[in-house]
């Protein structure tokens, strides 16, 4: 049964998830966490003065409809200016928020972007680990894995946004035709979307393994969509944790790349694989 394949896959992932602490542990990779606290500094810092430079410049334009103005001496109006002069501040206030925003939904894929070379790196050594296989370095196969990585995190991106819009669009349409389940459509638009989310996450982590196994990008698609299940509850223990602050970010891409790591090399062990894997 399907749902019975989905609670199967997705929880034997996440249990893997816990394994992965014991071989992190056992194989000496603990300082892998270190790089994307590092690459989230960066990237947070980059964003906090981008939207600040993107606040101040919209602000040129919204100013003169909510400029300052100075107090009189009549009680009345000064409430009047009070609340007028708010408005700037207020703007700016909600404008800085719409960055923050935006920021926080591109946060993981721009640190799964800018950890390609950490996460191909730490899957050459896990892959040598399981397999014995030594992966020599080597500055042309790593800037293959890291171009592959930065694709496969904006395809995954696209992917995600555009099924995100599907789903609040039909959540909308849904509220307005059927309000009276609208208490039970809000809470699963909201359930399907994280899921929607995971998905992509788990993706990108379990594509770690297939491009050791030598897969091309369409290869890898259809693997994992093969094991989407696995992916989402992969996917659901890094957003999960992305939501922590500061040290999220180093748990999840780096426990979440190695129980990937395991998983898929179980499910080429037990023959699980697209048959023509090598």
């Amino acid at each position: 049964m399907p749902l019975r394949n989905f609670a199967a896959h997705f929880f034997e992932a996440i249990g893997v998830w816990f394994e992965s602490w014991k071989f992190i542990a056992k194989n000496r990779l603990i300082h892998y966490f270190i790089f994307p606290v590092l690459i989230s500094m960066v990237l947070s810092t980059f964003a906090i003065v981008l939207i600040k430079s993107g606040v101040d410049y919209a602000m040129q334009y919204i100013e003169p409809y909510v400029q300052h103005q100075p107090l009189s001496d009549n009680f009345r109006d000064n409430v009047f200016i009070v609340i007028h002069n708010l408005g700037k501040y207020a703007a700016s206030f909600v404008l800085f928020l719409l960055g923050l925003y935006i920021f926080s939904r591109l946060h993981k894929y721009l640190v799964l972007a800018a950890m390609a070379p950490v996460m191909s790196l730490l899957s050459d050594r896990v892959y040598e680990v399981l397999t014995g296989i030594k992966t020599p370095f080597a500055l042309g196969p790593l800037m293959h894995d890291v171009f592959r990585g930065i694709l496969i995190s904006i395809r995954n991106l696209i992917m995600e946004l555009a099924l995100s819009f599907f789903f609040w669009a039909a959540s909308i349409y849904l509220s307005f035709t059927l309000p009276f389940l609208e208490f039970i459509i809000l809470p699963l638009t909201g359930l399907v979307l994280f899921i929607n989310g995971a998905y992509f996450f788990g993706f990108a982590t379990m594509d770690c393994y297939l491009e050791k196994r030598k897969c091309g990008v369409k290869e890898s698609i259809t693997l994992i969509r093969k094991n989407r299940y696995a992916a989402m509850g992969n996917g659901s223990v890094f957003s999960l944790l992305f939501m922590i602050p500061f040290i999220g970010v180093s748990v999840a891409t780096i426990t979440c790349t190695v129980s990937s790591m395991l998983y898929m090399h179980r499910l080429q062990q037990s023959g699980n694989l697209l048959a023509d894997q090598k």
